[in-house]
Parts: C-alpha cells; sequence; structure tokens
C-alpha cells in the first residue's frame, strides 16, 4: 500500500533568477507605462539601463533607473500640465509606482546576492593561504560578505511581492492629499504642493526617527542599557563632579600640609 501512495510534489527551491525574472517584469511594465504616457526616450533609457545591470550583473546603483522615472514625470507634470489631471485613482500611476518598487527593492537584493550586503570595511583584509584565510593589514582584498543564496525563500518573495501594491496604493493616496488645489495668501498651488510635500517629508522623518529611537532603546539588554544611564548620568553631571573632585583634592593636600 505504502509503494502506490503517490510521493509529494518538491516545490523548486528559491534562486537569486527569481529576483531577475520579478525585475525584468517590473522594466517591462515602467517602459509601458512610460510608452503610453507618450515618455519613450525615458522609458527606453530606464529599460536599457535596468537590463543591462541584472543581465550582466553589474554593479550599478538602482537609484540610476530611478532618475528618469522622476524626471519623465516632472516633465509631464509641470511642462505640460494639461497632460495630467488630478483624478481620485489613476491605474497608471498605481502600476508605475509598484514596478518602480519592484526593481529597486529587487535589484537591491539582487546585488546583496551577489556582491555584498553591507558596505566594504576596508580594515577587514584577508590573503588566502594554502589551509586558511589570514587577514593582512595593508595589502589583500576585502572579504565580501554576500548574503548566501540559500536564505532566500518562498514566503519571503510572497511578501515582497504583496507588498507592492499596497505601498503603490499608499503612494496614490499621498499624492490625491498633495495634488488638492489649496490657495494660502498669494502663493500659487504648486508651491503649496511643495510646501505640502516638505512638512510632509519632515514630519515622516522625524516621526520614522523617533520611532526606531524608541525601538532600539526597547530591543537593548541590561547591561547595555546600564552602560547608557551612567554615561548619560556623566553627560549631565559632569561640571558637577569635577567641581566636587577639585574640591577633594585641594581639601587633601591642605591636609596633607
Amino acid at each position: 500500500m505504502s509503494g502506490d501512495e503517490p510521493s509529494a510534489v518538491e516545490l523548486p527551491a528559491v534562486q537569486p533568477q527569481h529576483y531577475q525574472v520579478l525585475c525584468g517584469m517590473a522594466l517591462a511594465t515602467i517602459f509601458l507605462v512610460l510608452l503610453q504616457q507618450t515618455l519613450v526616450l525615458f522609458g527606453l533609457v530606464a529599460l536599457l539601463m535596468g537590463a543591462a545591470a541584472i543581465l550582466l550583473r553589474a554593479r550599478l546603483s538602482p537609484i540610476l533607473i530611478l532618475l528618469p522615472v522622476v524626471g519623465g514625470q516632472l516633465l509631464r507634470q509641470y511642462l505640460y500640465p494639461e497632460w495630467r489631471l488630478h483624478t481620485a485613482l489613476d491605474v497608471e500611476d498605481v502600476l508605475l509606482c509598484a514596478a518602480t518598487l519592484a526593481y529597486l527593492a529587487g535589484h537591491y537584493r539582487l546585488l546583496a546576492l551577489w556582491s555584498n550586503i553591507l558596505p566594504p570595511d576596508p580594515r577587514q583584509r584577508y590573503h588566502k593561504g594554502a589551509h586558511a584565510v589570514v587577514p593582512i593589514a595593508r595589502l589583500g582584498k576585502v572579504a565580501p560578505q554576500h548574503r548566501p543564496a540559500s536564505h532566500v525563500s518562498r514566503g519571503e518573495l510572497a511578501w515582497f511581492v504583496l507588498q507592492l501594491p499596497l505601498f503603490a496604493l499608499l503612494a496614490q493616496g499621498v499624492w490625491i492629499v498633495i495634488g488638492a488645489r489649496r490657495e494660502l495668501h498669494d502663493l500659487s498651488p504648486r508651491w503649496m504642493q511643495f510646501l505640502q510635500l516638505a512638512w510632509g517629508l519632515a514630519l515622516g522623518a522625524f516621526v520614522a526617527a523617533q520611532f526606531f529611537r524608541i525601538w532600539r532603546l526597547l530591543s537593548i539588554d541590561r547591561m547595555t542599557a546600564q552602560m547608557l544611564l551612567q554615561d548619560e548620568l556623566w553627560n549631565e553631571t559632569r561640571g558637577e563632579q569635577r567641581r566636587i573632585g577639585r574640591w577633594l583634592a585641594w581639601f587633601n593636600l591642605r591636609r596633607r600640609t
């Protein structure tokens, strides 16, 4: 009976090629959306640069792919305002945001798998000897610290894909708030949009910084927290402690003499 039972089908493991395919689909979506918006030149630049970086495994910053996309949208928004109407939900914007985010995040993960997950530290140098890796101080190459491909899981890839439309819709909601026509005294609507965007970024950065600061303080151990409290006590009372130390030293000298 056990020999007649069908064996469980094992799914193939997730490889870096899956991220390459995802980045390729994102590049194709970016090109098609820019083509639909009559921004063919910007789409071709983003497509060629992104495809070369993904296929050739070039250490090209993904931010460079973002430049033609942002440049095309700025051209469409400010030089030709009649092209762009403020709507409640624009499908092209949602697709463009999701595809751009997919390419940026996927390319960064590919760079972590191919080269370094962290910036290389020039102090960590090595020399390949006969039996072991011997660190050296002056000569040698920087030891690569890339992410092992075995750490990539299906859950990670699935959660990555599910997050894309959520952040794209969130960006569309921010655009609805910022893109609304408001007037304040003699300021034009464009300056109002710029001020709203600047204040929103500043407030978001402040809230994120405070959140990460509180999270870092809550995640430290007892010994580290005690050391931080000692440093804070010294920073707050170093003047008084220095003055008391001088008085004690003067008193001891007077008593000896």
